[in-house]
């Protein structure tokens, strides 16, 4: 079974200070904890949002894009084939977004009390896109709430087992997926926040020593989950060893990351780093 190495506070190697004076290196305290079997059963289509063998509204769903001019008139229609149902050699696996309001505590929330409709558009139209390239696996899962990343003060154990519990049930749900549709087909991996940052673990917890999961791999999509990092001047050897950094819009097997940040919010200090989940 894997671990997780939580490190409690991390300084990172170069300084910023402005005097010349040094300052005393900051000590590592690192745990371990496990990472729990998942107890969802991803045999049961119920725990997907969406999946080939599933009715859902995204088979039936319009990806044309409609071009607007400067006068707000349709200048051009795309049209883009729906795929979601289709096997094109190419599947895509997303993980969706926080989607709880309550940050009244900090914890994971089940499945079934979770808002399945609001979950299922917010797919749609962040990732509904994608389906053009190929079939859509994307799993429900144990969700952490919103403060479990947000809050500064919080336990880094209790918070690392939180997410823990939410990572599980997205590996056991790839697992399903790899272990009984794959059947060979390239790989896209796509999620937004909470989602991305899931994704992120399991690309070093399967994919990164796996050279056949990495040559499965067309792109890694991980958007809104703050910054990645690579070794200074190289594009990988960071969060992930032997998975770089996306340079092109054509590179395949690589990592695409991107945020947006508000005009008047302050961007996330990169000298501190409050919780790095190691897989060992």
């Amino acid at each position: 079974m894997k671990n997780i190495v939580l490190i409690l506070l991390v300084f990172l190697l170069f300084s910023c200070s402005k005097n010349d004076s040094a300052e005393p290196e900051q000590q590592e305290e690192i745990e371990t904890i496990q990472i729990p079997s998942s107890s969802i059963d991803y045999n049961s289509l119920d725990n997907w949002a969406f999946h080939p063998n599933k009715t859902t509204i995204l088979s039936n769903y319009n990806l044309d894009i409609d071009v607007i001019d400067e006068n707000l008139q349709v200048e051009q229609t795309i049209q883009i084939t729906n795929n979601s149902n289709t096997n094109t050699g190419i599947d895509v696996f997303w993980v969706h977004p926080t989607q709880i309001i309550d940050n009244s505590f900090a914890g994971n929330v089940d499945i079934a009390e979770q808002p399945g409709t609001i979950i299922s558009l917010t797919i749609l139209a962040q990732g509904g896109l994608l389906s053009k390239y190929g079939r859509m696996y994307a799993p429900r899962y144990r969700q952490s709430i919103g403060l479990v990343y947000r809050d500064e003060n919080i336990d880094k154990e209790f918070q690392a087992n939180i997410i823990a519990t939410s990572y599980s049930d997205v590996k056991a749900a790839f697992l399903d997926y790899l272990n009984n549709h794959n059947n060979g087909n390239k790989i896209i991996l796509a999620g937004h926040s909470q989602g991305s940052y899931l994704l992120g673990m399991l690309l070093r917890d399967l994919f990164d020593n796996d050279i056949d999961l990495r040559n499965k791999l067309v792109t890694a999509a991980l958007g809104g989950m703050g910054y990645v990092y690579a070794q200074e001047g190289k594009y990988q050897g960071g969060w992930w060893q032997n998975i770089p950094l996306c340079t092109t819009t054509d590179e395949c097997g690589c990592i695409n990351n991107w945020a947006s940040f508000d005009e008047e919010q302050d961007f996330i200090d990169i000298t501190l780093v409050y919780l790095n989940l190691t897989l060992t």
